[in-house]
């Protein structure tokens, strides 16, 4: 679990656990975890607008600044996969939090308009089963 704390004009960030920070240019974006705030439920509005929030942290400036998301969240909140393709996040799998519930979901979050996108729902009779603490990796290889 990571703690991470600012100063007094900084965001102070809530301990978590089973979470991705991913970099996109010159910035690390964190998303969910498990978190004390976070319902142990499937699916509720409260747990929606805890994971609707995405902290974005920018290495030269040295803060972390908490940006509200539009669309609809994955539900897999921790223990998922991530990968960053371009200025897009891409999410996979993931466990909700309750009774073994896990997803192989596909989801995409852009990083300008912060708006989610399911690509994939998930799907219990796909190859890929439903699934977490895997791990996601993209590269760019000549060009």
């Amino acid at each position: 679990m990571a703690w991470l704390f600012g100063s007094k004009n900084q965001v102070q960030l809530n301990k978590r656990a089973g979470h991705c920070t991913v970099s996109v240019g010159d910035s690390l974006y964190m998303w969910a975890g498990d978190q004390y705030s976070l319902p142990k439920v499937h699916d509720s509005e409260e747990k929606r607008k805890v994971t609707s929030n995405i902290q974005h942290f920018t290495p030269s400036t040295g803060q972390w600044i908490t940006r509200a998301t539009t669309g609809t969240p994955p539900l897999g909140v921790r223990t998922y996969c991530c990968t960053a393709i371009n200025d897009q996040l891409y999410y996979f799998g993931g466990y909700c939090g309750h009774r073994g519930c896990y997803h192989n979901s596909i989801t995409q979050l852009d990083t300008f308009s912060l708006q989610w996108r399911e690509l994939e729902p998930t799907d219990a009779t796909r190859p890929v089963m439903m699934r977490g603490y895997g791990g996601m990796i993209s590269f760019e290889h000549d060009g």
